[in-house]
């Protein structure tokens, strides 16, 4: 019984650490295509405008 607790825990940590790496991944790839928008938008010249999407839903008054 102790043994399977212990592959259990074991289990829902790896699980909460691949939930973590890929809202990291996520929010990664975000910046680097808010970085190339600007760049794009600051080139093009006055007038020019962009909306982007945020990857993943943030809880409370953030979202």
């Amino acid at each position: 019984m102790v043994l399977s607790v212990g592959i259990i825990e074991i289990g829902i940590q790896e699980s909460e650490n691949t939930e973590a790496f890929s809202i990291a991944s996520k929010i990664k790839v975000f910046a680097v295509s808010t970085r190339d928008l600007i760049t794009k938008a600051y080139s093009i010249g006055p007038g020019y405008s962009i909306r982007v999407k945020f990857p993943i839903s943030l809880p409370g008054r953030l979202c």
